[in-house]
């Protein structure tokens, strides 16, 4: 029998049990979880049980192939989509592409295709990598669920604070390049408290404003024309831009309004053109609080 035929063989076999996805639980919080059920020891004996002899990533910001991978074999069924849309960054990391770019690569992870997209910033404002999680909803979970787990929103590197309860959020350090090799539930790590360290103004402003960006409907992006200062912010905070620990932003002259195939308009109401080599993280927060949501395409 070849490698191949055994490959397909195992993929071919129902899981027997495999977790329902908690409200906002990022796809790799659920992997930890079945990791936990299934009582193996060995991480690697929990990943040949999930996708056989098959390189799969799963540990990454933005999705890879691991749901399309498990999708034939649970035991329920799932829906591949929904998943993407609610368990993962994938529509936060995709909200600046135009309609058609964002089909083009939903399409490619509905079909088990990596999404070709390789400029995902990694670190933190700190300048670290590592999962992160609010020790007020650790708790509330357990309430909640009987165990904590972690949240996909908790994940977005620029994230300062909770969402939902305005604290720091704690840092776990760990390379995500070595995720896909071991499995780190949340219930695993004794939590820190934050809940005492004040807020700063610009955090408060940045929070739900990157949360819009994740659970606005998946076709929603910037109006044609507007924004491009605003994109431009956005997309060199999240891509491009190196932290040091005293929070100011390195490698920045300048963040001029962007020339783009948007529209013949570029409207600058957030000026960033004086920004220097030194630029605050807090002009990031007043920049996006400031733009609002009031001239999106929905």
């Amino acid at each position: 029998m070849t490698g191949g035929l055994i490959l397909r063989r195992r993929l071919s076999i129902v899981l027997t049990y495999f977790p329902t996805p908690y409200p906002n639980e990022w796809w790799y919080s659920v992997l930890c979880r079945y990791h936990v059920r299934s009582g193996y020891s060995k991480h690697a004996t929990t990943s040949r049980e999930l996708y056989g002899d098959k390189s799969v990533t799963h540990g990454r910001l933005f999705p890879g192939t691991s749901i399309h991978t498990i999708a034939p074999r649970h035991p329920a069924g799932i829906d591949e989509k929904r998943l993407l849309m609610e368990n993962t960054l994938a529509p936060y990391y995709m909200r600046f592409f135009a309609p058609k770019k964002k089909d083009v690569i939903l399409d490619r992870l509905l079909h088990g295709k990596a999404a070709g997209i390789t400029s995902i910033d990694l670190y933190g404002l700190d300048g670290k990598q590592g999962l992160r999680y609010c020790p007020r909803c650790y708790d509330q979970d357990i309430g909640r669920y009987g165990e904590p787990y972690w949240h996909r929103e908790h994940q977005i590197p620029l994230m300062p604070l909770c969402p939902e309860h305005s604290v720091p959020l704690v840092r776990y350090e760990v390379l995500f390049s070595r995720l896909s090799e071991q499995y780190i539930p949340l219930s695993s790590i004794h939590p820190k408290d934050t809940v005492g360290n004040p807020a700063a103004d610009w955090e408060i402003a940045l929070t739900p404003t990157l949360m819009q960006f994740l659970t606005m409907p998946f076709e929603a992006g910037p109006a044609e024309g507007y924004s491009i200062s605003l994109y431009a912010c956005w997309k060199r905070a999240s891509g491009a831009i190196k932290c040091t620990r005293s929070l100011h932003w390195t490698r920045i002259k300048s963040l001029k309004p962007c020339k783009t195939g948007m529209g013949k308009r570029s409207r600058s109401d957030i000026s960033l053109s004086s920004a220097t080599r030194s630029f605050p993280v807090s002009a990031i927060g007043r920049c996006l609080h400031r733009n609002g949501m009031h001239s999106w395409r929905f």
